[in-house]
């Protein structure tokens, strides 16, 4: 069986320093050797915000590796990735050869990608002129306000003799029964 081309993508946490990060890749090329995987690129995608909190942390260092692997070697080699606590999540699929047009044209997204991030990251986002422009907001029809109710007054307290005298009456009257 011939080998095949995969794409490995893996987020390391923001919480390891940036000087752990060369161990923890050297750990990930030493995992696909020991799987007799030939690294053909590598790429550091750098620091990104991702979509949602993963272990409480909003911010991820993205690498990219691409090789070619025996395709009986993957379920194994997924489950040593899993077992790093320093990668939050990873991504692996099988690709195709991409020609030196299209590598290029992928990397330069990437930068452009990334150069948005950090400008958005400063604060300075789009251009005025990029922005989009707000919706303007309908004019709600002139209707009268509605009246506020007047409070009604409270009604006069009952002593317990004039309360218990109403009972006696409605008990007595003989029309409740009928």
């Amino acid at each position: 069986m011939d080998k095949k081309r995969y794409e490995l993508t893996y987020i390391i946490s923001t919480a390891i320093p940036e000087t752990e990060h060369g161990d923890i890749t050297a750990k990930v090329e030493n995992l696909l050797q020991k799987f007799e995987a030939e690294i053909t690129e590598r790429q550091d995608l750098g620091k990104r915000k991702m979509s949602y909190m993963i272990d409480k942390v909003r911010h991820g260092y993205y690498r990219v590796l691409e090789f070619n692997m025996m395709p009986e070697h993957v379920d194994s080699l997924q489950q040593d990735i899993k077992l790093m606590p320093q990668i939050l999540r990873f991504l692996m699929v099988s690709s195709r050869q991409l020609s030196d047009k299209e590598r290029a044209a992928r990397r330069d997204a990437a930068d452009r990608q990334a150069e948005e991030e950090k400008q958005e990251e400063s604060g300075h986002s789009r251009s005025r002129e990029d922005r989009p422009r707000p919706t303007p907001r309908r004019k709600v029809a002139d209707t009268p306000p509605t009246p506020r109710k007047q409070p009604t007054e409270a009604p006069t307290k009952i002593s317990l003799e004039d309360l218990d005298q109403k009972l006696d009456e409605i008990l007595e009257n003989k029309d409740l029964l009928k």
